[in-house]
């Protein structure tokens, strides 16, 4: 019995580990995002629209000097917008 609840331990875990991912993204895109203009709600967009909302912004970003996203930072907000991002 020990063993089995061992076993099914990192099982528990998982759904634990990507909300706190994803509440790291929301506060990466509050703070990174927030910083330049107000924040559209995830729900407004497609995943696939953000893909390229996000895109674009860095590219901006790029453009008026601001530090871009490392590729961590780019993949957590991402996660967060496409988990609240419309269906279709």
């Amino acid at each position: 019995m020990k063993y089995l609840l061992l076993a099914t331990l990192p099982l528990l875990m998982q759904p634990l580990q990507a909300e706190e991912q994803i509440d790291a993204g929301e506060n990466l895109y509050k703070s990174r995002c927030g910083m330049c203009h107000q924040l559209p709600e995830p729900g407004m967009l497609t995943a696939g629209q953000w893909r390229i909302v996000l895109e674009t912004m860095q590219k901006r970003m790029g453009h008026i000097e601001m530090p871009p996203l490392s590729r961590e930072e780019r993949e957590r907000i991402l996660g967060y917008l496409e988990q609240r991002a419309k269906g279709l």
